[in-house]
């Protein structure tokens, strides 16, 4: 986030659109992990959310922060 604020009006690199996209799946897919463990809830749409947020990666790449 810090680069990517203090860089809003340049386009992200690769490696900035992947880590941060790379944390929110990697949340939800702790989380997922947590709620199969405790067997709460469905960790179905949590999964494809993380799907989704690796998906963004691209558009990341190409838009502004």
């Amino acid at each position: 986030m810090k680069k990517a604020m203090g860089h809003a009006l340049e386009h992200s690199h690769a490696d900035a659109a992947l880590v941060l996209a790379g944390g929110v799946a990697l949340f939800l897919v702790g989380e997922a992990g947590f709620r199969r463990v405790l067997r709460i809830g469905v960790i179905r749409w949590r999964t494809l959310g993380a799907i989704a947020a690796l998906a963004t990666v691209p558009v990341g790449v190409h838009i502004n922060p």
